[in-house]
């Protein structure tokens, strides 16, 4: 069976281009419309788990797993179509960023932190 183990990112983005052309939809995916469609199915994730905290949260994660992973799929849906649609590569884009990221978000200043973020181009803390 098919998983994260032996799934590429490049046949995830060939699975999705096929089911996007197999019904013409190419014509309605742009950039700007995948980028809001992504928003809304992140709203959708976050209206499963918006009001519990704790113990509760756990128990929603688990009583809405199906639903939890039908809203993943979505979002992930549309990260890759939008990537499609604007020729961007993923690993690329990740690799690109995540130094940029490290070095905005240092480890001696952040490691273990929730309460650190950049506020005029320096690392604060609420």
């Amino acid at each position: 069976m098919k998983n994260d183990n032996n799934t590429s990112i490049q046949e995830l983005k060939e699975i999705f281009a096929k089911f996007v052309s197999e019904r013409d939809w190419e014509q309605f995916h742009t950039a700007k419309t995948m980028s809001m469609n992504l928003g809304i199915e992140v709203a959708e994730l976050q209206r499963l788990l918006v009001w519990f905290e704790g113990d509760s949260l756990e128990q929603r994660v688990k009583d809405k797993k199906i639903d939890i992973e039908n809203e993943v799929a979505d979002i992930i849906f549309n990260i890759f179509q939008f990537c499609n649609t604007c020729n961007i590569d993923i690993s690329t884009a990740v690799k690109n960023k995540l130094p940029l990221t490290a070095a905005k978000y240092p480890i001696d200043k952040c490691k273990s932190r929730n309460d650190v973020f950049i506020k005029d181009g320096k690392l604060t803390t609420f």
